[in-house]
């Protein structure tokens, strides 16, 4: 079951949202390890944006790693 991450630090771009990454994915665009933040196992990153959106209300899902949860008009 993929693990995810978000990262603690938001984006330098309009709506400052913390973006969530699948460590399981290896995604290359991963914070260093002190910024990161443990959601939990998911079936999907649909699951882990819903865990995210309870203390961080602008979380998305990264481009590259968990785009089925990303809304690009907020990264």
């Amino acid at each position: 079951m993929p693990q995810f991450i978000v990262n603690r630090n938001p984006q330098q771009a309009p709506g400052a949202a913390y973006e969530i990454h699948n460590m399981t994915a290896r995604c290359k665009r991963l914070p260093v390890i002190t910024d990161r933040v443990n959601l939990g196992d998911f079936d999907s990153s649909s699951g882990s944006l819903e865990a995210a959106l309870k203390f961080l209300p602008t979380a998305v899902g990264c481009h590259h790693c968990c785009s089925a949860c990303n809304d690009s008009s907020l990264v």
